[in-house]
């Protein structure tokens, strides 16, 4: 067989042989990118449902046993854009993500108290990992200073609708 491949080769031009590996390497190429495609889920999908609250740390120090880290706060994502959490303050407002970066931006819809007439939604960002089933957020801080972590498991199948 080697030696009919050689045959071949050797009767073709040398334009004819880079053109030929040339289809050969797209060819390979354009379906890499096919099954690639396949297999990403973007996290705006995957990050639908809800979430509850595994583990809660300090810097590198878990502090999930401290009585006052929340063990029964959830949070959930429906697929309108919209999240509802419960924690020590019961929140709910709009979410994005940016999936290049991987940052979460909670609009919050709760009033705080402002000196303004109008009182500006409170938007909050988060720096996530979106791993199977863990999902994983950090405040990102202005200051730096905020190191908490917190570690949440799916509690649902994805569907967005409470469960």
């Amino acid at each position: 067989m080697s030696t009919c491949v050689s045959n071949i080769l050797q009767a073709m031009t040398p334009n004819k042989i880079i053109l030929l590996f040339s289809i050969i390497i797209s060819s390979a190429l354009h379906v890499s990118a096919q099954k690639a495609d396949e297999e990403s889920i973007k996290a705006i999908e995957t990050i639908v449902g809800r979430w509850q609250l595994q583990k809660v740390y300090a810097g590198s120090r878990e502090i999930t046993a401290n009585p006052n880290s929340e063990s029964r706060s959830w949070i959930q994502f429906d697929r309108d854009g919209s999240y509802q959490q419960q924690a020590e303050a019961d929140d709910n407002g709009s979410y994005r993500l940016n999936e290049n970066h991987s940052v979460l931006y909670l609009e919050s819809l709760q009033n705080k108290e402002s000196s303004s007439a109008v009182s500006p939604n409170r938007v909050t960002e988060f720096n996530i990992t979106l791993k199977d089933d863990v999902l994983t957020m950090q405040p990102k801080g202005e200051d730096g200073g905020n190191t908490n972590k917190y570690v949440y498991t799916r509690s649902g199948q994805g569907s967005g609708e409470e469960n």
